[in-house]
């Protein structure tokens, strides 16, 4: 299955946020069991680095490696 989408947020920075994508979601016996999503990747450093720079920690946080 594949998911065409538009993400638009306000974030606690000057500039609203807006990226599109699409998530591509492999599906058996009706659950998902892989999904990867394809965006731009450079407006979220970019978004998540502008949010750190105002104190928002979470935004620049080290990834949670499970």
């Amino acid at each position: 299955m594949a998911v065409e989408w538009i993400d638009r947020a306000q974030l606690a920075i000057d500039e609203p946020y807006v990226n599109q994508g699409t998530h591509v979601i492999k599906m058996q016996w009706g659950k998902a069991n892989s999904l990867h999503a394809y965006l731009d990747t450079q407006i979220w450093v970019e978004a998540c680095r502008m949010m750190g720079e105002r104190g928002i920690d979470e935004a620049i946080a080290e990834p949670i490696i499970d």
